[in-house]
């Protein structure tokens, strides 16, 4: 894995600029830096201070940075929040999606303000935007809360796991502002992860996945008894989607630092199959029901993977025009037969970790 970035980088780049950010403290030393520009939440940043999560290489570059900023670019990297429906805030149409997709600069960047508390930080952001589509206005405002989360094997009594661990809790809240209500928005939570990896997706039932770009093969997912394995290399673009209620709202990413240590990262949020989950690929727009997605980079935009969800969404379903979601991403550090078993118990699956 050659892209290792700082905290030290990180830090330098954002104060050359003015720009504010803050460190969270989580457990066993770990720490996470939250920006106010781009509202990201890189790291874990451990003993070698460089970020779990990917992040941009533009971080190793001073001038490049500059540029990157006054361009008023959104892929620095780390852990990120859009919306969907995607095919409406992000291109003219369907039929059009690479050619016409364009990231709302009030979404991402977008302008947050941060504000500092003891041992959380709070994000605001109110987004306005003309759909690309047909040119309505639409806002909502945002509020982030991101505050260190605890060991889910706390009270665990029967399986001692030997690993360190930390993680964090976010708390988004979305109030929608437009006049038109429609088009109601779906927060989606987007996690840039470092190539060299596997992720884990537990599944229940018949399996099945929705494929967005070009179609995947066994060198991108396996599929086995109760789950799939997808390969992440950030050198061959596909996307898949699974459906919630196959899914319950955790999913994992097993890989190695950048000092070689393994590393095991889980996603736990809300899922709720009876809620019409709106992304849908734009070949099939109406294929939806997916609440937990997975992307591997081509290379073009740095060669990442991508670990998604979606959260809460208001609109008719929840009669509201605001909504509530928390998720938590946990990391666990340690030899393979420990983490093997933290797999065994927050996922529920037999894993033989290989890397």
């Amino acid at each position: 894995m050659d892209n290792q970035i700082t905290k030290q980088q990180i830090l330098d780049r954002y104060a050359e600029q003015g720009l504010r950010l803050t460190s969270v403290k989580l457990d066993d030393g770990y720490e996470i830096l939250v920006t106010e520009y781009g509202g990201r939440i890189f790291g874990p940043f451990g003993p070698d201070g460089v970020s779990v999560l990917w992040a941009n290489g533009i971080f190793r570059d001073a001038e490049g940075f500059k540029d990157f900023v006054q361009s008023r670019n959104w892929n620095l990297g780390g852990d990120r929040l859009w919306f969907e429906p995607e095919l409406d805030y992000f291109c003219t149409s369907p039929e059009a999606f690479d050619e016409s997709y364009t990231v709302p600069e009030g979404m991402d960047p977008g302008y947050y303000a941060m504000e500092v508390g003891k041992e959380e930080v709070y994000l605001r952001n109110k987004v306005e935007m003309r759909l690309p589509a047909d040119g309505r206005d639409k806002s909502f405002e945002v509020f982030r809360t991101i505050r260190p989360a605890a060991n889910p094997l706390k009270y665990l009594r029967g399986t001692q796991c030997k690993v360190q661990y930390c993680g964090y809790f976010q708390d988004i809240d979305v109030k929608d502002t437009s006049a038109d209500k429609g088009l109601y928005p779906e927060p989606w939570i987007l996690t840039q992860i470092n190539p060299g990896g596997r992720v884990l997706v537990p599944f229940l039932g018949d399996f099945e996945f929705v494929d967005y770009y070009e179609p995947v093969d066994e060198n991108c997912q396996c599929v086995y008894e109760n789950y799939a394995e997808l390969n992440i290399t950030g050198q061959r673009k596909y996307k898949t989607a699974y459906r919630a209620a196959n899914t319950f709202g955790r999913m994992a990413y097993v890989n190695r630092t950048a000092s070689g240590r393994l590393y095991l990262m889980i996603r736990n949020y809300y899922n709720d199959p009876s809620l019409s989950y709106t992304s849908g690929p734009w070949r099939e727009p109406q294929n939806r029901g997916c609440s937990m997605y997975f992307y591997n980079d081509g290379g073009s935009e740095g060669g990442y993977g991508e670990f998604e969800n979606s959260c809460m969404p208001s609109g008719p379903e929840i009669e509201s025009h605001t909504s509530h979601s928390t998720t938590a991403l946990w990391f666990f550090f340690g030899e393979a037969e420990e983490l093997e078993k933290v797999i065994y118990n927050l996922l529920g699956i037999s894993y033989k970790i290989t890397i």
